[in-house]
């Protein structure tokens, strides 16, 4: 399994490793990474990728509520779960929080109990949202290798990642190496093709060998990083479109 990559905003150093502390005590997976201040919180949210932000409130500048919205303007982690660690409870603040859509908040002080509990319903609630997977039928995916495109059929594909299946040559590898792929879909879809989306590999299963037992048939899964600034709002509308037409085919009302 891949490591679980975790930010930690704060300017508290012993909250910061209290934080810290309680996560390697009831987590093996995080990396975490922790930031003492907005400024390079800010930085880290807009040039790095992370898959769950742990922030403080009060920062010099900025506060925990605002760096919520910049994440959400974000390309690299507008989908990133947020936790704002507070302990600002009152009446003002609880609807400060909720007209934001910060969901999910954890008040001062914490345990590890506490903690893991927060963290857990991220995740579930994450998973839940991921294993949403959608088929269009006719819809192709173009892998751009090193020296080549390579034209891949897809399984299926989810909000933020796709799984797709393609031939190569045995002795090339260059996949490992692809970071962008371009969506193509059948003309009922035509208005949402995608190209060049950033994407990180993050699984593969061998599908077919050749004569000597190289592979040559991949399933591929990649997960996507970073949409073009104009197709964010596209790409959403699409998942958007295809979660009604899904509950339609299944009965279920919203």
């Amino acid at each position: 399994m891949l490591d679980t990559t975790l930010l930690i905003i704060h300017e508290s150093a012993m909250l910061r490793r209290m934080f810290r502390k309680f996560i390697q005590s009831e987590f093996s997976h995080f990396t975490i990474i922790d930031v003492d201040s907005a400024v390079k919180a800010r930085e880290m949210i807009t040039h790095e990728k992370v898959d769950l932000i742990i922030s403080g409130n009060q920062l010099k500048g900025l506060d925990g509520v605002e760096l919520f919205k910049i994440k959400n303007q974000s390309k690299m982690n507008h989908s990133t779960p947020f936790i704002l660690a507070t302990s600002s409870n009152n009446s003002d603040a609880l609807e400060e929080y909720k007209l934001a859509g910060l969901n999910e908040v954890l008040f001062l002080p914490i345990t590890p109990v506490s903690l893991r509990a927060t963290i857990k319903k991220v995740f579930d609630n994450r998973r839940k949202r991921r294993h949403d997977r959608f088929v269009i039928a006719g819809m192709e995916v173009v892998v751009h290798l090193n020296e080549r495109d390579a034209n891949a059929d897809t399984v299926n594909f989810s909000r933020q990642s796709i799984s797709c299946e393609f031939e190569v040559d045995p002795d090339e590898q260059a996949f490992f190496d692809s970071l962008y792929l371009t969506l193509k879909f059948p003309e009922t879809y035509k208005s949402y093709d995608f190209p060049e989306i950033w994407c990180r590999l993050v699984q593969m299963k061998i599908k077919g060998w050749d004569k000597e037992f190289r592979a040559n048939k991949v399933q591929v899964i990649w997960e996507f990083i970073d949409f073009p600034d104009d197709k964010i709002s596209v790409w959403e509308g699409l998942i958007s479109q295809l979660e009604k037409e899904y509950e339609t085919m299944s009965g279920v009302k919203g």
